[in-house]
C-alpha cells in the first residue's frame, strides 16, 4: 500500500476533527440515576470527549502551520486523555464483569476530583489523581508501541534535545553556519508517521467512546442493584 502524504494526513485529520466537533455532547441531566457513579462516569466520559476534541482542533491547526513543537505536545496531551478514557472503559467494562463497583468508585474519585499540585489541593482537590504514567502503560499493554511513542513525544514536550536542537538548529559543515528557525528543524522528517499515528489514536477513541454509551447503561444497572441491596440491609 502507498504511503499517504504528510498533505493528504492532514486532510484526514481535518475531517476527523470536524466529526469530533459536530458530535460534541451539549448536556445531560444532572442527576439521572440514583446512583452517583454513573452521573460520575457520564461527567468523565463527556469531559474527555471535549477535551480531546479541543486539543485534536488545536493539533490541527498547529501541525497545518508547522508549528511542530506545539502539534507534538498536543499530541501527548490526546494519547494522555485517551489513555485516561481507556482505562476508564476498562474499569467499567470490569464492573459489569465482575458486578463489584468499588475499583472504578475509586478511579471515577481520582479523576473527577485528583490533582498533585499542592496549591490545587488547598482548593479543594483532595485526592491524588491515577498516575499518568499507570495509564500509559495500562494501554501498552494491548498496543506495545503507544509507550514508546508517548516516550518520545515527552522529550519534545520537555526542552530536551529532541524538542530543542533538533527542532530549531541545523548546522551546516560545509559553510560552516548554524541556522535557526523552526523551519530548519528535523521533526518534519517523522511528522507523516506521527499524523498516522495521531489518526489512529483518535479514532481508536472515537470507537471506544461509541462502545462506552452500551456499558453506561450496563453500569448503570448495576448500580443501581448494588444501591437497593444497601438500602435493603
Amino acid at each position: 500500500m502507498e504511503e499517504k502524504t504528510t498533505g493528504e494526513l492532514l486532510q484526514e485529520l481535518s475531517e476527523i476533527v470536524e466529526i469530533l466537533k459536530v458530535s460534541l455532547p451539549k448536556e445531560a441531566p444532572l442527576f439521572f440515576s440514583k446512583a452517583i457513579d454513573p452521573c460520575r462516569a457520564l461527567h468523565l466520559r463527556e469531559a474527555c470527549f471535549h477535551r480531546v476534541t479541543e486539543l485534536a482542533e488545536s493539533a490541527y491547526e498547529a501541525f497545518l502551520k508547522k508549528n511542530t513543537v506545539v502539534g507534538y505536545i498536543l499530541l501527548r496531551s490526546i494519547m494522555e486523555t485517551v489513555a485516561l478514557f481507556w482505562y476508564f472503559y476498562d474499569k467499567i467494562t470490569d464492573a459489569i464483569k465482575t458486578q463489584d463497583v468499588h475499583r472504578i468508585r475509586e478511579m471515577l474519585s481520582k479523576a473527577l476530583a485528583g490533582a498533585k499540585a499542592a496549591k490545587a489541593k488547598e482548593a479543594g482537590w483532595s485526592l491524588d489523581p491515577v498516575h499518568i504514567l499507570k495509564l500509559i502503560r495500562h494501554v501498552a499493554k494491548a498496543t506495545p508501541p503507544f509507550e514508546d511513542h508517548y516516550d518520545f513525544l515527552s522529550e519534545v514536550a520537555h526542552p530536551n534535545a529532541a524538542g530543542l536542537i533538533s527542532a530549531y538548529v541545523k548546522n551546516d559543515w560545509d559553510k560552516k553556519i548554524a541556522y535557526f528557525g523552526k523551519e530548519h528543524g528535523k521533526l518534519g522528517s517523522v511528522l507523516a508517521f506521527d499524523l498516522g499515528a495521531l489518526i489512529v489514536i483518535l479514532n481508536s477513541f472515537m470507537d471506544l467512546y461509541d462502545r462506552s454509551a452500551q456499558q453506561l447503561e450496563k453500569f448503570q444497572e448495576i448500580c443501581e442493584v448494588v444501591l437497593s441491596n444497601a438500602d435493603i440491609s
